[in-house]
This record gives structure tokens, C-alpha cells and sequence, in this order.
């Protein structure tokens, strides 16, 4: 039997802004099974708003990502899934990339119009690892660390302009990579929702944000709240800070036995 697993929630909700357009973020998450071992993957994107098909890089991305992931982990061993620490991050951007190019071309659109930010998590037994490209943001709570004491893995990317950022439909994609501890529990959230996820003054995170939420995921089976989950994003307390889509991947280190779920756009996942 496993040693532990992990209880995950996932939901994206369209802004308040996009009328009929829907959402263009994706979620995915994952557990990857080996041994006695559970590996946590999962990833978000946010479909650029001025990209046509938005929706759809984003969706081909985080699927790529989560794909690419796996069969990293897959062709490792035991011993040498649990010594080596993180992934080979060009391999994943990559990967990503080559899925929203041949995307564009199955749609004879320029890639631009599948425009769409990547953050990817790996969290496995003695290691945390994220890939980022664009504004996105992954969160973790080292699992020796105090209660309530959450990190952000890496700053979200602006772009040379205001209100711009990088995507994996750029001709040289910027990208950045890091590995951290062990995690009790990590969260992935896109641009929508740094200002409640993020003390941007003091670029850390608002570890309130994230402990009340993982609090009641902790307590709780993720089916039960899944709905509070999309309610809380689709809320007038979230529509107060932001007007863009908003999407969240929480999840908590449980024991035992694993499950698994995906989800995109203005869907939702739970596991």
C-alpha cells in the first residue's frame, strides 16, 4: 500500500469580463503511482485574452505538460525517481510547446492565436519541483515548516510591457525552473488570482489564502467540496479584485491510497 497520497480540488471559473467567450484557463492534476510511492502532477495555464483560441493552447498545454511529466517519472526507477531531485524543465516547456504548435497547425491558425502561460508542479516524496512560463504562481507549504508558513516557488513573469507576460507561443520561450522540499501541500493559481493569493508588495505569499483553504481540505473529502470551490471563485469577493478567469489547484498530503482527476476550462476536477 501506498504511504500516502494526496486530496486534490481543481476549478477554473470565467471572469466576469469575458461575456460569452468562457473561460480560457485549464487545470489538470494527476497522481502517478509507484511502489509505495505517490507523486502529485499538475499544471494550469491561462489562454491568452487576445489570442482567438486562448482556450484551446491553454487545454493542449497543461495536458502536454501533465503527459510530459509522467513519462519522465515513468522512465525512471524507484530509487532513482526518489533521488533525483526535480525534472528536466526544457524537456516539459518543450513538450508543451510542440502540442500548442501542432494545435495551430491542425486549426491553420498562428500559433500566437494559441497563446496560452504554463506553471507545472511535480510534488514527490522528498522533493517539490515547478516549471513556470508567464504570470502564473505555485505555492507550497514545506511539510517541516511551521503551520501557515506557504512559499511561492517562483515569482510570476511580467513581460517587457504593462499588464504583459511571456507564453509558450513565443519565438524563444522564457521559462523558469526550481526544486524545493517536500510538500504538506502545494496550490497552483493563475494570474486572476494573485491579488488574493499574493502579498504583491512584499512578493510572498498570503499564506491566509491558502492555509484556510487547505484547512478545510484537510478535514473534508474533495467531491464535498468542490462545489464550495467553484462557488468561492465564481464569488463576489473574488470579483471584487479581479475580473479575469480565476483558477485554483489545491492539494493536501493524505494517507492512504490514491485517486485522480483532470479538469479545463470551465470545468473542474477533484481527487
Amino acid at each position: 500500500m501506498a504511504t500516502d497520497h494526496w486530496a486534490a480540488l481543481a476549478a477554473a471559473v470565467a471572469g466576469s469580463r469575458k461575456g460569452t467567450r468562457g473561460c480560457d484557463d485549464a487545470v489538470a492534476v494527476e497522481q502517478w503511482r509507484h511502489g509505495r510511492s505517490v507523486w502529485l502532477i499538475a499544471a494550469c495555464g491561462d489562454g491568452a485574452g487576445s489570442a482567438s483560441a486562448g482556450a484551446v493552447g491553454s487545454q493542449v498545454a497543461v495536458a502536454a505538460a501533465v503527459a510530459a511529466c509522467r513519462e519522465a517519472l515513468e522512465s525512471r526507477s524507484q530509487r532513482t525517481a526518489r533521488r533525483d531531485r526535480g525534472l528536466d524543465g526544457a524537456a516539459v516547456v518543450q513538450a508543451a510547446k510542440q502540442a500548442v504548435v501542432a494545435a495551430a497547425q491542425a486549426r491553420e491558425l498562428p500559433v500566437r492565436e494559441l497563446a496560452t502561460t504554463l506553471t507545472c508542479l511535480v510534488a514527490g516524496p522528498g522533493w517539490t519541483w515547478i516549471v513556470q512560463v508567464g504570470d502564473g504562481a505555485a505555492a507550497l507549504w514545506p511539510q517541516r515548516a511551521r503551520p501557515g508558513a506557504w512559499q511561492i516557488a517562483l515569482w510570476p513573469a511580467r513581460g517587457e510591457y504593462a499588464n504583459s507576460t511571456h507564453f509558450l507561443s513565443d519565438d524563444r520561450v522564457q521559462w523558469s525552473e526550481r526544486t524545493m522540499a517536500r510538500a504538506g501541500a502545494v496550490a497552483l493559481l493563475t494570474d486572476g488570482l494573485l491579488p488574493l493569493g499574493l502579498d504583491l508588495a512584499r512578493q510572498q505569499a498570503f499564506s491566509p489564502f491558502f492555509e484556510g483553504l487547505s484547512a478545510e481540505l484537510r478535514r473534508a473529502q474533495p467531491q464535498q467540496l468542490l462545489v464550495h470551490l467553484q462557488a468561492f471563485l465564481a464569488s463576489p469577493r473574488v470579483a471584487e479584485r479581479t475580473d479575469d478567469d480565476v483558477s485554483l489547484i489545491l492539494a493536501v498530503r493524505k494517507s492512504p491510497g490514491p485517486r485522480k482527476a483532470t479538469g479545463h476550462g470551465d470545468g473542474h476536477a477533484a481527487a
